[in-house]
């Protein structure tokens, strides 16, 4: 079962913990927790504790970023080597890269990570009727039915929304896992088949830094209970764009001596693939993190501007820039302005 846990100080103010929300069989419990830093921090496991851990029945608990962007998507300017190197800065044991429309980052980064104790997980971020779906453990683009005459591979096309189950299908049937991305990000809610249907998602994001970033505060709450009500692993990422955001959200992925049982002293982190997503599916995971400011979306913008050269664009994304640094007021005015639109876009219909 996924456990989402926020990195929020209890209301007490006792220093050194946060509170956990776990979202379990048995329903929602609360506690206080030793507290983690907004990354992580602690040292990285080596592939030798790997082996000893599960010659002497313990556990091993890898710390990994699920959803970082690279600059093989259109709004990031992040190289795949500098990703690598400040995850293992900031204590992380692996990264899934899941660049928008394209496997290119993630197997970029998967081709140049040597490190035996590192774990670089090739993904891809689509979008969907849905919302947007992270493929993970992909090795090749996908290739949906985009009519009855013709198949297309995914491929750079802005604003392009695919087929939910399309998109689902491809990624299963590459024996990659389906996750929805900050499912609550800009929606109150989502039709049960997306989590109960033959062709369904494998998790959720309990925990996206980015989240609360856009119209919904309580998009990762959401997520939580969720993954609670569909009993759907929860997961955590960054949605770093930016390098410095990179670890601001991760899941810690428990690895117990059952998962190795056929593999034992062969497996190494760098090359566990196939044990993080078993851990996935049987929901050994939690997800960490802390919000991200929502300056942060703007500057992403600006990115976008640049690289694609729609420089018209630039003054609206500057004063959207301003507003989103008011605090309180900023967001009551992005609401606003959110709102406006969908009505003019409804009253164009």
């Amino acid at each position: 079962m996924g456990v989402f846990a926020g990195l929020r100080q209890g209301p007490l103010g006792l220093s050194g913990f946060r509170w956990c929300v776990s979202m379990g069989r048995h329903g929602t419990q609360f506690c206080l927790c030793p507290s983690r830093s907004q990354t992580a921090v602690e040292t990285r496991q080596s592939a030798g504790d790997m082996r000893k851990l599960w010659q002497e029945g313990e556990v091993l608990r890898l710390r990994i970023d699920l959803h970082v962007h690279s600059c093989f998507s259109p709004d990031s300017v992040t190289r795949v080597e500098e990703i690598i190197e400040l995850a293992k800065k900031r204590g992380l044991d692996g990264v899934a890269i899941v660049d928008h429309n394209t496997l290119g980052g993630g197997l970029a980064a998967w081709g140049l990570n040597k490190d035996p104790d590192f774990i670089v997980i090739p993904g891809t971020e689509y979008s969907t009727e849905h919302g947007h779906i992270v493929g993970l453990f992909l090795h090749e683009e996908i290739t949906v039915e985009k009519s009855e005459t013709q198949n297309s591979t995914v491929g750079p096309v802005a604003g392009t929304r695919l087929p939910f189950e399309d998109v689902v299908k491809a990624i299963h049937d590459q024996g990659g896992l389906a996750v929805i991305a900050h499912p609550f990000q800009s929606r109150l809610s989502l039709p049960a088949h997306v989590f109960t249907s033959s062709v369904r998602v494998d998790a959720l994001e309990g925990f996206n830094s980015r989240a609360t970033t856009r119209s919904n505060p309580k998009a990762n709450a959401l997520a939580a209970k969720c993954a609670d009500e569909y009993g759907v692993p929860a997961v955590g990422g960054s949605d770093a764009h930016l390098s410095w955001e990179i670890g601001r959200g991760y899941t810690e992925v428990t690895l117990d001596r059952d998962c190795a049982h056929h593999f034992r002293d062969s497996v190494c982190i760098k090359d566990s693939h196939h044990l993080v997503k078993r851990a996935i599916l049987m929901g050994r995971v939690k997800a960490f993190g802390r919000p991200t400011s929502r300056a942060v979306v703007p500057i992403t913008e600006l990115i976008k501007a640049r690289k694609r050269k729609t420089y018209g664009r630039v003054p609206l994304i500057l004063c959207w820039l301003l507003v989103s640094m008011l605090g309180p007021v900023g967001f009551w005015v992005e609401t606003l302005l959110i709102r406006v639109k969908a009505s003019l876009s409804k009253g164009l219909k």
